[in-house]
């Protein structure tokens, strides 16, 4: 501002401040002169932020609304013309003003009683009167916002809901109207749970949006109201659509909220990243949570927000609470620091609110508290210190009246959860601090109707107290207390299905610590069946794994539950089967190995629009495809993909009722018993209380009890199998190499004892002679379930001297990571015809003769091409790449039907970013030529290319076939397991480095056992036996073991996968 336009408005100022009004009219005509100059030195003051501006501006302000209410008062006296209830109106109008610009509580008081004052004057029921109600209304509900007195702020919240009904009907349900007033009983509903209140709330701003025109200005504004009532009527129901349609109505009035005021662009870009937030939590979108954490922080940015009372500080707080998650998914210092940092400036902006500062203090707490748990290297003084101050915030947090059911639920859950961590670090010896846990618990739950999609975690919070309690005392009565929370989180619907799941692991854990084996079945089994649901087709990955790490063992626990209950051993596997490679079969196309002949026309063309959907929802999303459309990019993809997702269970649905067509079917007795007609499936079921071999055969599925085979054994020995991954082979001394064959050999020795050899004597291959040819050996299948998936069980045994005591010299090994994955291996090797001869297979071979970074390089790749060339004659069909990238490489792979790949492998504790490492060129910095760095192929970009029929993958790698990540165990997430999910029906992997010597023996001996074999097989004019690569694997393994049998580091860790 001007020094002149400075002068002209302190001129006002005085010339209105000198005169003396005479009459009402006078009054109030000064009294807005007064308004209209304050709002000029607000401007001035947002636009300059210099103080001298602001105190004039309250100052001019006071005195206007000071001066319109003598006016009002004066008038039904003064015999003048004028309306007394706009007087009254104008004064609160002003007042309302003041508490707005300037957070003045006694203003608002002063307009709550200036609003009374006017519908107490003469009026005709007009739209002035209808106003007037309305503004009260709203003025209430502000009270309500910083009432201290919970009775007080309830008879706030009735008054103002029933004087906005009576606007309503004054107004002719005009859309203000109904948008105001519904947010009137949403309120109410936060405050005591009532359903009927979100229903009507519901229902007013839907007719408020319907009643509003596209290009009216608060359309976005009405569209984000709509989308709260949704929000809310999901967290109460669990129904998906309704979040599904609230994320779209806030994108689309996101869109059209340019032509709003900031003020409404910053709630309606808060309110969906709110609704963006829960579906991350609801279905674990890892995308959805970035997009939150984008949307917030670009609504932080809008010019002017930081006065516009409490949208900064909400939002704030709200994106600190999206960085926490952030931390819990991808732990990390920075970003639990950043989320402290967040909620403490928001806790700052907020001390004059009570409420939101509560909520505010609630989250700080937690935040602490994750960081006391989750820091590295913290001493234990610094760790006691952030649970101390996390209690301290939420003393603090708890001190506030009238708060919302939702935030008091909370508060006493993380309450019962810090109680609970303070009982079992003082050694479970104070049994006050139990009892204290569980009434939090318990008011925990009382107070969550609003959140039924939380309530299931507060009751398996209960269920966990209580069992404390059990264990430390023996009181069956909280052992039934906890037994009845779980089975009640079971049961909800409205809960989310990794926690309904949770619970059911929980209960079966719980009623197998007292051998209630029938009960414990029921549970397990019903997790079991509900596996399917947790992982949403339309999540990534990295999400579907974190979600199946909280109940990983759940299927292995479910087959011994059954066992111990009396199930049939065909029952047991089929629970086995349902609960493991859940990813797997979502990703993986075997319907088309399905007999799709009872679908007619309309059904194979449904089919064929499944398989198109469920291929764009397998497809990966990444932030490289950010664009200028953001924020909306990601929040745009994941919602088309939960539609597309759904359409497609719609056509899964319609194909099962219709054709009796399962697309995604659960394989029986029968068809297990089916599929290992030909060769024996034999799955191990191994928990503290059984140990037992699933032996399914022709005849049947059998059980053989392993009372040998401890669980605790088994996890020492998987640590001994573990050395030459971790140790790395090649960095070894010699001495260090025989230490760690030895212990490897001793682990084959008991494997032998515990597990195989009984196997064997079961299904009567074994004998004490010498081994029998490779074409005479009984094929068995090594289902990996469990630690025992981990094992080499195909090299179980004695290798001193001439010993037959091992597998290698009774049966041929393969493995399979399920035994539908096996089905599908199956039918794309009977698919195979001599009409088109797998030695004139296209091949694609990936030879990384040079490799960047720690890694050696590869000086055998010739030999490998020369050991290709025995079976592949014709250089024509195949496709070699030296050191390319991982995108030539996927390319590559996806247009050949067998694939030979020499480089290194690693498996990393994230199971999908185990990796082949590949390279590409980069410029470097120091020197004008460029330099080769890593560019891996992970098992996530092997496994999004989908399903196709490829015959064979070797790879000639190290760590392809072991999984590091033991949360997952049942998921089987391996390099092989990829390629597997890529199409090709054998994968020849290894367990741990290999010697380049020995895995280039091994290659030739494979290659040329297998043109043989191909060879006999055109010669006798016969089909290709599925068994035709397992074969020539078995042969090349006697071979290379033959070189040193007792060395079994070098020919130990090849493994086969495939039928």
């Amino acid at each position: 501002m001007s020094s002149d336009e400075a002068n002209q408005l302190d001129q006002k100022i005085a010339l209105l401040m000198s005169y003396e009004p005479e009459d009402a009219n006078e009054y109030v005509f000064i009294g807005q002169q007064c308004a209209t100059v304050a709002e000029c030195f607000l401007d001035q003051w947002q636009s300059s932020s210099d103080e001298t501006y602001l105190e004039k501006a309250r100052r001019l302000l006071f005195k206007g609304i000071e001066l319109v209410r003598k006016g009002a008062e004066m008038l039904p006296s003064s015999g003048e013309e004028g309306d007394e209830m706009e007087f009254w109106a104008l004064a609160a109008q002003m007042a309302t003003s003041m508490f707005q610009g300037f957070s003045d509580s006694t203003a608002l008081d002063q307009a709550i009683s200036y609003y009374m004052k006017a519908l107490e004057a003469p009026n005709d029921e007009g739209e002035t009167h209808g106003a007037v109600l309305l503004n009260l209304a709203n003025c209430l509900m502000d009270r309500v916002e910083r009432e201290d007195s919970a009775e007080n702020a309830s008879r706030d919240i009735n008054e103002a809901i029933q004087n906005g009904q009576s606007a309503i009907i004054t107004l002719g349900r005009n859309p203000i109207c109904l948008s105001d007033v519904s947010t009137m009983f949403l309120t109410r509903f936060e405050k005591r749970g009532e359903l009927n209140d979100l229903d009507e709330a519901t229902k007013l701003s839907k007719e408020a949006l319907d009643n509003t025109s596209p290009e009216d200005t608060s359309i976005s504004s009405r569209q984000s109201n709509f989308a709260q009532c949704l929000r809310y009527q999901f967290q109460r129901t669990g129904g998906l659509d309704y979040l599904h349609q609230a994320i779209k109505l806030l994108t689309e009035a996101e869109e059209s909220s340019y032509s709003a005021t900031n003020l409404t662009r910053a709630k309606i870009l808060g309110n969906l990243s709110m609704a963006l937030n829960l579906r991350y939590e609801s279905l674990g979108t890892n995308s959805d949570l970035l997009d939150a954490i984008r949307i917030s922080s670009a609504a932080l940015q809008i010019d002017g927000l930081e006065t516009e009372g409490l949208v900064y500080p909400v939002i704030l707080i709200n994106l600190a609470s999206y960085h926490q998650s952030y931390h819990q998914v991808f732990p990390d210092n920075n970003g639990i620091d950043s989320a402290i940092s967040l909620a403490e400036l928001a806790v700052e902006a907020l001390k004059d609110n009570p409420m939101p500062w509560s909520r505010c203090l609630y989250n700080l707490a937690t935040m602490l508290n994750d960081k006391s748990k989750t820091t590295s290297g913290i001493s234990e003084a610094a760790r006691d210190e952030l649970v101390e101050k996390s209690i301290e915030y939420l003393e603090q947090s708890t001190a506030v009246q009238n708060l919302d059911q939702s935030l008091l639920a909370m508060q006493n859950d993380f309450w019962s959860r810090l109680l609970h961590e303070k009982y079992q670090r003082l050694g479970s010896q104070n049994q006050d601090l139990l009892d204290t846990a569980i009434s939090k618990a318990t008011a925990a739950i009382q107070a969550s109707g609003v959140l039924q999609d939380n309530r299931g975690d507060f009751l398996v919070q209960l269920a966990d107290l209580h069992q404390s309690k059990f264990e430390k005392s023996g009181i069956e009565q909280n052992f039934d207390a906890a037994l009845q929370a779980l089975e009640e989180c079971s049961n909800m619907k409205a809960a989310r299905t990794l926690t309904r799941i949770t619970s059911c692991h929980r209960a079966a854990l719980l009623c197998a610590s007292k051998k209630q084996f029938d009960k414990a079945a029921r549970f397990a089994g019903i997790g079991v069946n509900m596996m399917p649901n947790l992982v949403y087709c339309a999540l990534e990955k990295d999400s579907q794994l974190q979600a199946l790490q909280n109940i990983s063992g759940l299927s292995n626990l479910a087959a011994a539950l059954a066992l111990e209950a009396g199930a049939t051993p065909g029952k047991a596997m089929e629970l086995l089967e349902a609960g493991r490679g859940i990813i797997v079969k979502q990703s993986t196309d075997f319907a088309q190995g399905l007999d799709s002949s009872k679908l007619d026309d309309k059904g194979r063309q449904l089919l064929e629009t499944y398989r198109d959907l469920k291929r764009g929802i397998e497809a990966p999303m990444s932030g490289e495809f950010l664009g200028d459309e953001y924020p909306s990019t990601f929040t745009d993809s994941t919602s088309r993909r939960l539609e597309d997702a759904g359409y497609a269970t719609n056509i899964e649905e319609q194909l099962k009722t219709d054709y009796g067509f399962d697309v995604n079917p659960r394989l029986t007795e029968n068809c297990i018993v089916k599929i290992a007609s030909t060769s024996p499936i034999v799955a191990f079921v191994l928990t503290g209380f059984r140990s037992s071999a699933l032996i399914a055969t022709g005849s049947g599925i059998q059980m053989l009890e392993l009372p040998d085979l401890k669980l605790h054994e088994c996890a020492e020995h998987y640590a001994t199998m573990q050395m030459p991954v971790k140790d790395a082979l090649r960095s070894l001394e010699f001495e260090n190499l025989f230490e760690v064959n030895e212990n490897l050999k001793g682990l084959l020795v008991w494997l032998w004892d515990v597990a195989v050899l009984p196997v064997l004597k079961h299904l009567g291959c074994y004998t004490s002679g010498a081994p029998l040819p490779t074409t005479q050996l009984t094929r068995i299948h090594w289902l990996t379930s469990n630690i025992m998936g981990l094992m080499p069980l195909h090299a179980a045994g004695h290798h001193d001297g001439d010993s037959t005591n091992n597998a290698i010299s009774h049966v041929m090994s393969s493995y399979t990571t399920t035994i539908l994955s096996l089905r599908h291996s199956i039918r794309v090797m009977e698919s195979l015809t001599l009409s088109k001869p797998l030695g004139q297979s296209k091949m694609a071979i990936i030879g990384m003769t040079k490799t960047p970074g720690p890694w050696p390089d590869f000086d055998k790749v010739p030999d490998h091409l020369q050991a290709v060339r025995q079976f592949i004659t014709d250089e024509s069909n195949t496709t070699y790449r030296e050191n390319c990238t991982c995108c030539d490489a996927l390319d590559a792979l996806c247009a050949s039907q067998m694939a030979h790949i020499v480089c290194h492998g690693i498996s990393q504790r994230d199971p999908s970013n185990s990796s082949l490492i590949l390279c590409r060129k980069e410029h470097s910095e120091s020197s004008e030529e460029s330099e080769l760095v890593e560019d891996p192929l992970s098992v996530r970009q092997i496994a999004s290319r989908g399903s196709r029929n490829s015959f064979l993958a070797y790879l000639a790698a190290c760590q392809t076939a072991d999984k590091i990540a033991t949360g997952v165990l049942e998921e089987n997430i391996h390099i092989v397991g990829a390629f597997q999910l890529l199409g090709y029906a054998n994968a020849i992997g290894t367990l741990w480095e290999v010697e380049e010597k020995a895995s280039v023996i091994f290659a030739t001996e494979f290659y040329a056992s297998l043109a043989r074999r191909v060879q006999i097989c055109s010669q006798s004019n016969s089909h290709y036996p599925a068994d035709i690569v397992a074969a020539a694997f078995h042969d090349a393994m006697i071979f290379l073991r033959l070189q040193d049998p007792e060395y079994i580091i070098t020919w130990g860790p090849m493994v086969h996968f495939g039928p």
